[in-house]
């Protein structure tokens, strides 16, 4: 029999929100901003469960403060791990909300694997700061002695920056959802070797008869795909590909994740 794994609050490291608003904040508006940390913690811990030691999926308020919307987050993670390990889970979020919002406000660089959910959490989390031209916002990762970890800064400007960038990267999304096609057979018409300046060029028949220049989401593609491919013409390739259009005829085929190779019958 298993033993119930059980829970404790993690007092070594918190989370800090500071939204200091300079009218009042509509509940729902404030709402709607936790909600995107409780949301995004949710889904982090989901994807990280193996890096990450055992925690619950939830993240809690142990204070308010009065004044401005001072917010105290913490996890609740097992009672079994060593404290330093039990640290992790907000230390580690906090650093990934820090990059997306460091992306957002151009400060940073774009972080892998960007979801449409994380986007759209992002924009409820700065919403308050958004619709106040005078707000502020600080998050900020401590530990108990006051040691800070993590921190981010932003007033309304670079919350209404960050929301414009967000919302162009969900158009981006959708639009990449929409034109791409799963599992779909690409084999070459002529392909160049990585020193040359021509283009590799193939055909998807489920799109278009003709040659269609083609680019790679990263170059370990094209290896695959070509240069260490003994007979790349010999082979018939079923890849996930985006596909781009210019007056509604393709032009550009990017080969997004090759998931199977067989030979032309």
């Amino acid at each position: 029999m298993v033993a119930d794994i059980h829970y404790v609050m993690d007092k070594d490291m918190k989370l800090l929100i500071e939204i200091d608003n300079s009218k009042p904040l509509q509940l729902a508006v404030f709402c709607q901003s936790m909600e995107g940390i409780a949301a995004e913690y949710r889904q982090f811990i989901q994807d990280n469960k193996i890096e990450i030691e055992p925690c619950e999926q939830h993240i809690y308020v142990e204070k308010i403060t009065q004044g401005c919307f001072i917010v105290e987050l913490a996890a609740l993670v097992s009672s079994t791990f060593p404290i330093i390990e039990q640290a992790n889970a907000i230390l580690e979020f906090g650093g990934h909300l820090k990059m997306i919002f460091d992306w957002a406000m151009n400060k940073g660089e774009k972080p892998e694997h960007l979801t449409a959910n994380m986007l759209k959490n992002a924009n409820n989390i700065l919403e308050p700061i958004a619709i106040d031209p005078k707000a502020q916002f600080n998050l900020q990762v401590s530990n108990n002695q006051g040691d800070v970890h993590i921190h981010l800064h932003a007033d309304n400007a670079m919350a209404g920056l960050a929301q414009n960038n967000i919302s162009r990267e969900l158009k981006l999304l959708k639009e990449r959802d929409g034109n791409t096609i799963p599992n779909t057979a690409l084999y070459w018409s002529s392909t160049a070797d990585a020193q040359s300046k021509a283009h590799d060029r193939a055909i998807i028949p489920a799109v278009s008869s003709k040659p269609i220049r083609v680019k790679f989401e990263d170059k370990t593609l094209k290896d695959k795909m070509i240069l260490n491919e003994e007979f790349p013409y010999h082979k018939i390739f079923l890849v996930d590909v985006l596909i781009e259009y210019i007056d509604e005829e393709p032009v550009i085929y990017k080969i997004l994740k090759l998931n199977n190779t067989m030979n032309k019958i």
